[in-house]
């Protein structure tokens, strides 16, 4: 793919300093905009210089319709799929509040980072 789009001249050098590095290379969505030698794409796959999208809970943010409403202006179809993840994954503090019927109080301010084909589903 990377010699397809035009990024290295050669899949084979690629691989060579692929096989010589011994690295893994991060699956994901990468952002190249110009034609680069090997070891240069080699070095920004294995670290993880992963394209991603981010969403901010705000501070201040009492209420998840607080959070949907910030989350609207930032991502309209992540923040679907995350306010429905909101409303179903308490097992994930079921440990804190058995009782709980939602997440809501239990997002903190701070800036989430997602993978452009990520979903909502809990992976822990």
């Amino acid at each position: 793919m990377l010699e397809t789009a035009g990024v290295v001249r050669s899949r084979y050098a690629f691989d060579m300093v692929r096989w010589l590095r011994r690295g893994r290379l991060q699956a994901g969505v990468y952002k190249f905009d110009h034609p680069a030698p090997v070891t240069e794409v080699y070095a920004r796959i294995a670290p993880r210089d992963v394209v991603t999208t981010s969403l901010t809970v705000p501070e201040g943010a009492g209420t998840s319709f607080d959070i949907r409403r910030a989350w609207s202006r930032q991502d309209w179809a992540r923040a679907r799929i995350l306010m429905a993840a909101v409303a179903s994954q308490t097992g994930l503090i079921a440990d804190l509040d058995p009782g709980a019927t939602s997440l809501e109080g239990y997002l903190f301010p701070d800036t989430y980072r997602f993978r452009r084909h990520s979903d909502a589903r809990c992976r822990w």
